[in-house]
C-alpha cells in the first residue's frame, strides 16, 4: 500500500530525521539500532502489514520512534539498573504495549539489548585496557564479576579472560604478518626500482 497525504509527509520526514541520526553516530549498537529502524520505516512506506493493529500509519511510525528513544536511553544508562517500567513511562506507552513494541521494532527485548550493549562495551575494554575482570563488570553495569562471566560465557563460549588472550592472540598473529607483508612490499619497491634503473642503463647503452 503506497502512502498518501498526511502520512507521507509524517513517513518521509520521520526517514530523513532517522537518516541524519545516523550519519551522527558511530557507537556500533546505537547504529545497529538506526538500521533496524530504517528497515521498519522502509516497510511502513510499502505496507500497511504492521505489527500493531487498528491504529494509523501515523500512530504506529510515532511508536517506532518512541521505541528509538528508549533504545538509546538503554544505550546512554547503561550502567544503570534500568527497568522495563522506567523505560515505558519515557516512552510514554503503557508497560505491555512497550514491550510488544520494542519487541517488534528491535526484534529483542530490551533486557537482551541491554546486555548486548553491556558485553559490548566489555569485549572494547578486554581488548585495548589493561583492567581488571572485577573493574570491567563494575565499569559497563554487571552486578558482579560473576554475573559478566556467566553472560561472556553463555554469549561467546568463552570467558572474559579467554576471550581477551584469544583477542591479544589475534592482534599478534596480526601484526606478525603486517611485518611480513611490509617486508615483501619492501623488496618489492628495491627491486623495481633495481629494474628501473637496470632498464635506464640499457637504454643508454651503458655496459656493467
Amino acid at each position: 500500500m503506497m502512502l498518501s497525504g498526511e502520512d507521507k509527509v509524517f513517513a518521509d520526514k520521520l526517514m530523513l530525521d532517522i537518516h541524519s541520526e545516523f550519519q551522527k553516530h558511530s557507537d556500533m549498537f546505537i547504529t545497529s539500532i538506526l538500521k533496524k529502524l530504517m528497515s521498519f520505516f522502509d516497510i511502513c512506506h510499502k505496507s500497511s502489514g504492521l505489527p500493531v493493529k487498528g491504529t494509523s500509519l501515523s500512530a504506529r511510525i510515532s511508536s517506532a520512534k518512541q521505541v528509538y528513544k528508549a533504545a538509546r536511553y538503554v544505550n546512554e544508562n547503561r550502567t544503570k539498573k534500568l527497568t522495563i517500567e522506567e523505560l515505558s513511562a519515557i516512552s510514554t506507552m503503557s508497560r505491555s504495549t512497550f514491550t510488544k513494541n520494542f519487541r517488534s521494532v528491535m526484534g529483542m527485548s530490551f533486557h537482551d539489548l541491554l546486555l548486548e550493549i553491556r558485553l559490548s562495551k566489555a569485549v572494547t575494554e578486554l581488548r585495548y585496557s589493561h583492567k581488571s575482570i572485577a573493574e570491567i563488570a563494575e565499569e559497563v553495569g554487571f552486578s558482579s564479576s560473576s554475573h559478566f562471566i556467566r553472560a561472556c560465557t553463555a554469549t561467546y563460549s568463552r570467558t572474559p579472560l579467554a576471550l581477551k588472550k584469544e583477542m591479544a592472540e589475534r592482534t599478534r598473529e596480526y601484526s606478525r604478518k603486517n611485518i611480513k607483508q611490509n617486508r615483501r612490499n619492501d623488496w618489492a619497491r628495491i627491486r623495481a626500482s633495481e629494474l628501473q634503473k637496470e632498464h635506464y642503463r640499457a637504454s643508454i647503452g651503458e655496459t656493467y
